[in-house]
């Protein structure tokens, strides 16, 4: 009768100890899932803070770009030192480089078609001036940029928006 009295206790405490093991593990779960999303927000927010940094100021972004490329570059050359123990490091760092080469090159492409000329007649930017715009949304302040832009043939743009039109 005392063997089946500690066999219950055992199996008891087993299924106490299992149960607390599985709550702790759907709580860890739980944890890393909202974890997961809140990175996908943060990464989406700064993906939409790239985009519109690239829209407003693309010359800074190749500076950036450029100063990656060199960077990556001195990594691999660093690596390729001890390439033996590096090879998939040193491929890895090759192609992120190559991945930043075709973005900057997308973007000095876009920079000239889109930025520098006139998208009606192609005359060049005479004027480029950035303005600071406070405000507040929905009981939050907010900070923007305002950007005027004037091309050789008239056209004028504010914020993307024809203030005056092309004469070219």
């Amino acid at each position: 009768m005392g063997g089946l009295i500690i066999s219950i206790s055992l199996l008891a405490f087993c299924l106490v100890l299992f149960t607390s093991f599985l709550m702790r593990y759907r709580a860890c779960m739980a944890d890393k899932n909202a974890d997961v999303h809140r990175l996908e927000v943060q990464l989406q927010d700064k993906q939409t803070q790239l985009d519109s940094y690239i829209q407003r100021n693309p010359e800074s972004l190749m500076k950036l770009l450029a100063e990656s490329i060199e960077k990556t570059s001195r990594e691999i050359a660093e690596l390729r030192a001890d390439e033996a123990d590096n090879e998939l490091l040193i491929q890895q760092k090759e192609n992120q480089l190559h991945r930043v080469q075709v973005q900057m090159t997308e973007i000095a492409d876009s920079i000239q078609v889109t930025t520098l000329d006139c998208p009606t007649c192609g005359l060049p930017l005479i004027n480029r001036k950035f303005h600071p715009v406070d405000g507040y949304l929905a009981g939050h302040r907010i900070e923007l940029e305002s950007e005027y832009v004037e091309y050789q043939c008239g056209l004028a743009l504010k914020d993307g928006v024809v203030v005056s039109p092309c004469r070219g």
